[in-house]
């Protein structure tokens, strides 16, 4: 997971925030499709993104890694702060 430098290899940061986005998507029901929508990924994206997540292969080339982790951590705030609002488990899982 860390390089030789201690830096984070992009694909294991990657990987871990969108296993935080979808245990939180996933408590407060939120489809797959949804989430998708709420990244602004097209199928095609969505689809090679689901690919690399359950098969450790490539990182996708588009959206770029710095442009998914920005929509992640957005995505996974404001389902955090709709959960807050609402006492809803999905803003237990995020702290």
């Amino acid at each position: 997971m860390l390089e030789h430098n201690s830096r984070v290899e992009p694909g294991a940061l990657t990987r871990r925030q969108f296993d935080a986005f979808n245990e939180v998507g996933r408590a407060a029901r939120i489809s797959g499709e949804d989430r998708r929508r709420i990244l602004l990924m097209s199928p095609r994206e969505w689809s090679d993104w689901q690919a690399f997540l359950t098969d450790d292969g490539v990182l996708p080339a588009h959206p770029a890694v710095p442009v998914v982790l920005l929509r992640l951590a957005t995505a996974s705030y404001r389902l955090a702060v709709r959960g807050d609002r609402v006492g809803a488990p999905a803003a237990r899982a995020l702290h």
